[in-house]
């Protein structure tokens, strides 16, 4: 199994010569020309367009040069439109042919100055040219690429040159991810792209627009910051405004022939949407590992991508100030934890949105869902110290289950045409429950061994959370002048039961620790923070925002712990050393003001901030209070400068300080794991962390080609890291939280798209190789010694996609290594690497029959588990039918050779950690799917789609 690189080569150069010498069979030429303005002044970067006459199917584009110059070559004997455009100026439209007797026809294109107001777009009758640019937008018309009958808009994209289709969906367009798909310049059904390209049938689609959206402050104040996402608009056909489709699936199988274990899946997706409307439901249960709806789905079809949140347990702010996105706290809401192990899942959901008037927009869901996990872990762990090691090997047998429910709501209030009001409440109710039972053993190298045990655990927890989101905007008549409130707040609850029973034998010594424990845990929490930002424009090229942020967060904890009584049978001895009852507070300011420019070609900003952080801390138990207070200056830079059309370069830097969580500074008794041990520390000071990056990026829209490059570095003064000591007696582990510097790292990325031609054949193709490194530098203390880990990991890929007609093809190998070293050679150096490689190939026979394959194959030499190399082998064959393919039966073949495995290697400091857990192998499912689709124009009076 290890040949698949070698054969996956071969079967990519077998292609590659079949179709080159497929291509050079016929005879080509060539269009070439300039194209000016009625002075005679040459036009860069006009967009030139070739269509076959016969059947308007798009053939080739490019771009004119600084001179007004273009060449489009391979262009096979026939007739061909050329449609020639430029922002601000009036589309042509020439005819030409190529023959044996002309293979190289020349033409001079005059185009003539629109008078435009703006940005104002003006419409031209006749034939939409296949692509054309418009400032931050690259326009396609849908009817210059064909597609096959039953065909979705992710088939669509794949056709367009610039535009990417990966494995599981992602659209990316010119070399970025696609973040949103809008249709009709509205949002649909949330921020997921997927769902409107794995849907939406391509034939209703007129145009598809490739836009550089700018951010919502830019759009709020008028002013360029020079911040862009990338996201596609889909214009439908006059007759296609409204409809509804869907599909329905079900699936059912076995593990292996010879058992009958079986294996079910079955998902329901319903859409309706008009003008104003949307509303759809999801529906999926299955025990295949396909645990339903991620955090980043739910928010994406819940429409809350660009709410921000106060999320964790612990009720952390994670609002990201410098690109203003936040999440409502999905995270493991709906027990998304746990991809590995064996889980049995069914979640459902309901989302409905509806523009009732220029000025409202309502979006509300549902979903919930519930997850049962079956868990089987192996570990071995390899602590190195200066004159010996400690190897400790353990194994987890456990299970668990979710049940959860998630509301959320969007109201956004248009006031005026100056005024917006956004309010995004959410309610959750998470119920946990669990059981484990986790042995271990150590020994050292000399093969003594060191200790052993177990420890049986059960616990329940439920956890209810409420979160608010409240934002009002003013945008002044004066442009770039404006005034923002935002407001969150959250409150939650957390209430645990859990029972321990555990027992650590140490073999050397004698001793042994017992312990049969119930704890009864609450911990509630409150968080609220309120941001203003008024924004003044001093001339037409600078502005200056200034800033205020006040967060607050108060955590009240409460945990009692009884012994078990043998004398009762039951849990009732209080243990005062191990319950707490403390209150903390954490009281956050930060005072900003930053001045941006903005010239023709560039772009930049300089920030100052003035950050405070106080701390508060109650311990009601041990009748003690903790103070401590953080001052820092926060500088941040921005520089975006644009060399050409085609060529940008951005630099960044900013810091922030990072304060000790309390758990750090107050001592708290724990006695959950007696072999890790950790202490506080009362001193400790605030992280103050600095980041910088610099990137380049080239895009050429014409040929499709692009290329990014990378370089980040960053440093923490005052890191907190851990000063351990270990016990090779008993091989307990002690760790006290100490300050260090010296820690910082370097990363650098690259990663371009090189389509390949191939003449005037309907083949698509490209490669696409990146690189990427990373070196940190980590300081920590074992045994007394200090300890500087240098880790060095670069990374290398390359792929390479072929479509053509029916026939899709990928293959793609990356290559990991990983090197860990010591300064003075403390501890002996550590490395190793990975190898994977993978190849898919899917092929359909029209109207018969379709068939795929992916082959993965797992080469991890060096990891502690026998099954560390590996291959994957899943394959389908299928045939669509009934009128437009609306029904789909297939049989599918998962892990074919019956090879999954889960490995993980992790290094740490001083130790390495091999993790295998058990995971889903091979099955085989018949599959049955029927989708629905029905569109028309827009109804003159809409109705709920209630009724």
């Amino acid at each position: 199994m290890n040949h698949l690189p070698k054969a996956a080569m071969l079967t990519c150069l077998v292609c590659l010569c079949f179709f080159n010498s497929f291509a050079q069979t016929k005879t080509t030429g060539s269009i070439s020309g300039k194209v000016s303005n009625s002075g005679k002044e040459a036009l860069d970067a006009a967009m030139i367009s070739v269509v076959h006459l016969k059947d308007s199917t798009f053939r080739r584009n490019a771009m004119t040069d600084k001179n007004g110059a273009f060449e489009i070559r391979s262009l096979l004997i026939g007739d061909y439109k050329l449609y020639v455009s430029y922002f601000g100026f009036k589309e042509q439209v020439k005819h030409f042919s190529i023959s044996k007797e002309q293979l190289q026809p020349k033409l001079d294109i005059h185009l003539d100055s629109l008078k435009i107001i703006g940005l104002q777009e003006v419409t031209v009758v006749g034939d939409a040219p296949p692509i054309k640019v418009k400032q931050d937008t690259v326009e396609f018309n849908a009817g210059s690429f064909k597609t096959k009958d039953g065909a979705v808009v992710e088939d669509l994209l794949k056709k367009l040159p610039g535009v990417e289709v990966e494995k599981d969906g992602t659209v990316k367009a010119h070399g970025e991810r696609v973040t949103q798909v809008y249709v009709e310049g509205k949002p649909f059904f949330g921020n997921d792209p997927k769902i409107a390209t794995k849907n939406l049938p391509a034939n209703i689609v007129d145009k598809v627009q490739v836009i550089d959206e700018k951010s919502e402050q830019a759009k709020l104040s008028k002013v360029d910051d020079g911040e862009r996402k990338k996201v596609v608009n889909l214009t439908l056909k006059a007759d296609k405004k409204q409809g509804a489709f869907g599909n329905a699936s079900l699936a059912n199988g076995v593990t292996d022939f010879t058992n009958n274990r079986n294996r079910y899946e079955g998902n329901l997706n319903i859409n309706r949407f008009t003008k104003k409307q949307q509303f759809s439901v999801l529906f999926m249960s299955n025990n295949t590992n396909k645990l339903g709806f991620s955090s980043g789905d739910l928010n994406d079809f819940a429409g809350t991508g660009g709410a921000s949140s106060l999320s964790g347990d612990g009720a952390i702010y994670n609002y990201n100030s410098n690109t203003k996105k936040g999440s409502i706290d999905f995270n493991n809401v709906f027990g998304t934890e746990g991809n590995s192990g064996l889980n049995s899942s069914t979640a459902g959901g309901i989302n409905y949105r509806n523009s009732f008037s220029k000025r409202f927009d309502f979006n509300a869901s549902y979903f919930l869902s519930s997850i049962t996990n079956g868990r089987q872990e192996k570990v071995v762990q390899t602590t190195t110290l200066e004159n010996q090691s400690l190897f400790a090997s353990n194994s987890t047998n456990g299970d668990s289950k979710s049940f959860n429910h998630q509301l959320n709501m969007n109201m956004e209030f248009r006031i005026d045409s100056t005024q917006t009001f956004k309010f995004r409440p959410s309610f959750g109710l998470k119920r946990n429950t669990s059981n484990s039972l986790f042995q271990f053993e150590s020994i050292r190298d000399n093969q003594v061994r060191v200790n052993d045990g177990y420890q049986r655990g059960d616990q329940n927890s439920l956890t209810p959370t409420l979160d608010n989101y409240f934002n009002y905007n003013k945008q002044f008549k004066k442009p770039g002048r404006t005034f923002s409130v935002r407001i969150i707040n959250r409150l939650s609850q957390n209430g645990a039961n859990t029972y321990n029973d555990q027992l650590n034998n140490y073999q050397e010594t004698g001793a042994f620790d017992l312990i049969n424990q119930y704890k009864k845990q609450e911990i509630t929490t409150s968080n609220h923070n309120l941001n203003l930002q008024y924004s003044e424009p001093i001339d037409k090229e600078r502005s200056l925002a200034i800033s205020y942020e006040l967060n607050n967060r108060i955590d009240y904890s409460e945990r009692n712990t009884y012994d078990f009584n043998d004398q009762s049978a039951q849990f009732d001895q209080f243990n005062p050393l191990f319950s707490i009852n403390y209150r903390n507070r954490v009281t956050y300011n930060k005072y900003s003001t930053r001045l941006g420019v903005r010239k023709k070609n560039y772009n930049y900003s300089l920030g100052l901030g003035l950050q405070q952080i106080y701390l508060r801390g109650n311990s009601l138990t041990q009748d003690s209070v903790y103070k401590q207070n953080f001052v820092s200056i926060i500088p941040n830079a921005e520089l975006n400068y644009q060399l050409s059309k085609k060529k940008t370069v951005s630099m960044r830097y900013g810091g922030r300080i990072a304060p000790p969580q309390f758990s750090n500074l107050q001592s708290v008794a724990d006695n959950s794991n007696p072999l890790n041990v950790r202490l506080s520390n009362p001193d400790l000071k605030a992280e103050f962390i600095s980041n910088g990056s610099i990137s380049y990026g080239y895009n050429d829209i014409a040929t499709g080609k692009n290329l990014n490059l990378g370089l980040y570095a960053g440093n923490t003064f005052n890191a907190i890291s851990a000063k351990t000591t270990i016990d090779v007696a008993t091989g307990k582990q002690t760790s006290r939280p100490e300050n260090v510097n010296g820690n910082y790292y370097f990363s650098m990325f690259g990663y371009s798209y090189f389509p390949v031609k191939w003449g005037n054949t309907a083949i698509k193709s490209s490669i696409r190789p990146s690189v990427n490194a990373y070196f940190r530098r980590n300081v920590s203390f074992i045994n007394g010694d200090k300890l500087a880990s240098i880790n060095i990991t670069p990374f290398i890929s390359t792929s390479f996609n072929f479509s053509f007609k029916e026939l899709e093809f990928d293959v793609s190998c990356n290559l990991r290594y990983n090197k860990t070293t010591y300064e003075n050679n403390v501890i002996k150096a550590v490395n190793y690497y990975s190898v994977n490689s993978a190849m898919s190939m899917s092929y359909s026979i029209p109207k018969i029959v379709s068939f795929s394959f992916d082959a993965n194959q797992f080469n991890n030499p060096g990891y502690t588990s026998n099954k560390s190399s590996f291959m994957m082998l899943n394959a389908s064959i299928y045939k669509e039918f009934l009128k437009g393919n609306r029904a789909k039966i297939a049989l599918e073949g998962y892990d074919l050779l019956n090879q999954n495995t889960d490995v993980f290697r992790s290094i740490t400091d001083n130790t390495i950690i091999d993790r295998q857990t058990n995971i889903l192998r091979r099955y085989f499912m018949l599959n049955l799917t029927y989708r629905v689709s029905k569109f028309g124009a827009a109804p003159k009076k809409e109705r709920s789609p209630f009724f």
